[in-house]
């Protein structure tokens, strides 16, 4: 592929992203979601204004989801580093699997969007197969005219058809874009290749995945016990997968992703109520912080309403912190995690 493309693509998607995430995190979509300008809301009378419903379908469901699943990832995680420094479990954490996501995405996505405009400049519009694969295209029709000035200045055309390896990726469904895109550096033999070596990472990324799903959910159900029966576990195991196979059983064919999206709506829901509880965990993980660090007593006695407060479950301390964490839940950890130099 073109390395130095790449490269640069790597570099300015990470600054975009640096400078558009503030922006991004006070967006809620105010003039899209008063619809079209003929509803009489107030939408954009030039009808230049974007469709509503973009926080709803993406960025909202996608808050809930992770917030719903904090307490069963932080879990797993929580188990299995065990023993080690906070500041390695927040590299091992947050840092590297942040850069990994950069680095895999922005590759990916970087040469996706090349071959996507490449098939666009040689006019594979994507409604048929043979404007969709290179492989395909008629090559007498299908290129791109290539004009340059000889040593004499006369102004020649050349004409190069459309590589074989140039596909429409647009116009393909989502779980074939990968194959396509991975068969396009090489035969057939490389593209057989790759294709199983996909499967099975995918297959051990399910298997890893339902593996953990069913740790985390055994812990649960005992009550807490770092060691669970193992019996127990392929219990759950099952039960797991059970219940993804009643969601594909009972998806009609006219509607295949409805059983999806009831589930979607799930995480949506307990996401809101967990998020307050998220915030005050944070701040309970800055007073535990503290008192590893030996800057604070370990002391949690019933107080007045406005102080520190213990509870069989939760660590709650409603201090200045503690408002703060509600719009910023990041700076109280920052704080703490410079003060004991992240490695303790």
């Amino acid at each position: 592929d073109h390395t130095w493309y790449i490269l640069n693509v790597l570099t300015s998607s990470f600054g975009y992203y640096l400078w558009y995430l503030p922006k991004i995190s006070f967006h809620t979509d105010a003039w899209e979601e008063l619809g079209a300008a003929s509803l009489g809301q107030g939408g954009a009378p030039d009808g230049r204004g974007g469709a509503a419903g973009w926080m709803n379908g993406w960025t909202i469901f996608y808050w809930g989801w992770w917030i719903s699943w904090g307490p069963f990832v932080g879990t797993f995680l929580a188990r299995i580093s065990k023993g080690r420094k906070l500041g390695h479990f927040i590299i091992a954490t947050l840092i590297l699997p942040s850069i990994w996501s950069f680095v895999f995405l922005g590759i990916m996505g970087a040469a996706q969007i090349r071959m996507s405009n490449q098939a666009i400049s040689a006019g594979l519009d994507g409604t048929t197969v043979a404007t969709r694969y290179g492989s395909f295209a008629d090559k007498s029709s299908i290129g791109y005219n290539h004009s340059y000035s000889d040593s004499d200045g006369n102004t020649v055309t050349e004409w190069t058809p459309v590589p074989d390896r140039i596909t429409r990726l647009y116009w393909l469904g989502t779980e074939d874009v990968l194959f396509e895109h991975l068969s396009s550096y090489g035969g057939q033999g490389w593209a057989t290749f790759m294709t199983i070596i996909t499967l099975i990472c995918i297959v051990l990324y399910f298997i890893t995945s339902s593996d953990s799903a069913s740790f985390v959910v055994d812990i649960m159900a005992a009550n807490g016990v770092e060691e669970p029966p193992l019996l127990q576990k392929i219990f759950w195991a099952f039960t797991e997968g059970a219940a993804a196979c009643a969601l594909l059983a009972s998806a009609s064919e006219d509607n295949p992703k409805a059983a999806l999206n009831a589930v979607k709506a799930i995480p949506i829901i307990l996401g809101l109520p967990f998020t307050f509880l998220l915030f005050w965990m944070c701040q309970g993980l800055v007073i535990v912080c503290h008192e590893e660090a030996k800057r604070e007593e370990a002391e949690r006695e019933n107080v007045p309403l406005i102080g520190r407060r213990h509870f069989k479950m939760f660590l709650l301390n409603f201090e200045k912190v503690t408002f703060i964490s509600c719009v910023f839940p990041f700076y109280g950890l920052g704080v703490v995690a410079e003060k004991i130099g992240w490695c303790k």
